[in-house]
């Protein structure tokens, strides 16, 4: 009977295939703010600084504290 041996260290691993962003799609990844970025667009800049500029509704002045 005859033994063989195995190699001390094993074989690397194949990499993955690169990702091939031109067929990324809306939905296709996980998304950290809503509405999506795809969404976005300049004529809504204005009322976006104003909701930020106001305090917020039926309260009173309290610090943001994240």
């Amino acid at each position: 009977m005859e033994l063989t041996t195995l190699p001390s260290t094993p074989p690397a691993p194949t990499p993955a295939p690169a990702p091939d962003l031109a067929k990324t799609e809306v939905g296709s990844y996980f998304v950290a703010n809503y509405p999506p970025f795809s969404t976005w667009s300049a004529e809504h800049k204005r009322a976006i600084v104003d909701a930020l500029d106001r305090p917020p509704a039926g309260t009173t002045a309290t610090p943001l504290g994240l």
